[in-house]
């Protein structure tokens, strides 16, 4: 009998923990809106680094440095989150970077974006270029810095 209890004891503890395993991996893609691109800001990266902002503080310093920045955009900051991809200077105009997805896996923020630039057929501006993009999404709880990958693809212009 007591063999019978420790078999029903164990399959029990099994069957609860099946649905904390199916969840430690689980990648969740995240829904984000875009709010601005642009190519000019005063941030020096040598590489395409993502920013995380989760208090206004940062928000508003970080909103500053673009040019023509505005008015920095209202955040409740108890419901949402901004991200901001920030890309290395560029040689020229015509090179944008977007934000592809987002996800959230064990709390590690995963970011795919994607670089454009200029084919060799495309007219750009001979000044150099720093693109970002920042997108806002609902509210995170992050572990450490934010995983980004960067594709490029080239524009064809003909």
């Amino acid at each position: 009998m007591s063999h019978l209890l420790t078999i029903r004891r164990l399959l029990i503890t099994s069957l609860m923990l099946i649905p904390l395993i199916a969840c430690a991996g689980s990648n969740d893609k995240l829904a984000f809106k875009p709010l601005k691109n642009g190519d000019v800001i005063d941030i020096g990266v040598t590489q395409p680094t993502a920013y995380i902002f989760t208090n206004e503080q940062d928000w508003n310093n970080f909103w500053q440095k673009q040019q023509n920045a505005g008015p920095t955009p209202s955040a409740d900051f108890s419901r949402e989150t901004f991200i901001a991809v920030i890309d290395t200077m560029q040689p020229t105009g015509g090179y944008t970077i977007n934000i592809n997805q987002i996800t959230q896996n064990n709390g590690q923020l995963e970011i795919q974006g994607v670089r454009t630039k200029p084919g060799a057929s495309c007219m750009t501006t001979m000044v150099m270029t720093q693109p970002y993009t920042i997108v806002r999404t609902g509210k995170l709880d992050t572990k450490g810095a934010p995983l980004l990958e960067v594709t490029t693809q080239e524009q064809n212009c003909q």
